[in-house]
């Protein structure tokens, strides 16, 4: 218990970048992640879907094989690129 109550002190004392990725680096990324980035892609709309590509790391983009990263559309709304980012820590945490 008192070395849980150290490592928690520790953790709250890290910037919020920091402490989110020491979290998902001790948790890691689920095991179905590719399964649920699947039915993403699938349930988006194209231009979402685009996003998301877009948003993905290459490890992750090889589960779609037909698809290659397109510029973004200039006339997108704004929050489409922050809304993919989102959407993809859902389904891989």
């Amino acid at each position: 218990m008192k070395r849980a109550k150290a490592h928690l002190r520790h953790i709250v004392m890290l910037p919020s970048p920091r402490r989110q990725a020491k979290v998902a680096t001790e948790f890691g990324e689920r095991t179905d992640a590719g399964a649920r980035l699947k039915d993403l892609m699938a349930e988006a709309p194209e231009e979402l879907r685009k996003e998301i590509f877009r948003h993905l790391p290459p490890y992750h983009r090889s589960l779609f094989p037909g698809r290659k990263v397109e510029p973004s559309d200039p006339l997108a709304p704004p929050l489409l690129s922050a809304l993919a980012a989102r959407l993809i820590r859902e389904a891989t945490r």
